[in-house]
């Protein structure tokens, strides 16, 4: 009986693909630092994320940019993100400036003609930052 449970989990477990989209801490680290490197101090800047997992907000960076004195992002849910002049765009998908500036994710949408900087990691992700 155990034998054919093992033969069944074995050939069933193939089928399922599963998907970490958890970034790397070093990784994370990293990008962060040279993210902090664009930021002046006390300049009042939100985040948006594009990843596969969807966490628009980028929890992950924040945290890690929270550590750094007089550099951490606005929080979305005690600030007002409209009242920010600076947007960091993480872009771990790979899209277009134009692709990015038509998302309809409300933290953009005062964005729209602002002054681009662009740059990319270490890691190979894309950066946007974004100033009114």
């Amino acid at each position: 009986m155990l034998c054919v449970c093992g033969f069944f989990v074995l050939q069933n477990v193939k089928k399922y693909s599963y998907h970490d989209f958890n970034p790397n801490v070093f990784k994370l680290s990293q990008e962060t630092k040279e993210i902090v490197d664009k930021i002046y101090p006390d300049e009042k800047y939100n985040l948006v994320l594009f990843s596969q997992s969807k966490d628009y907000y980028g929890q992950n960076y924040r945290y890690f940019l929270s550590t750094y004195q007089n550099k951490a992002p606005v929080d979305p849910d005690l600030d007002n993100v409209n009242a920010v002049d600076t947007l960091v765009v993480i872009d771990e998908l790979g899209l277009t400036d134009q692709e990015i500036l038509s998302s309809e994710i409300y933290e953009l949408q005062p964005f729209k003609n602002a002054k681009k900087q662009g740059f990319s990691t270490q890691a190979g992700t894309k950066i946007l930052i974004l100033k009114k």
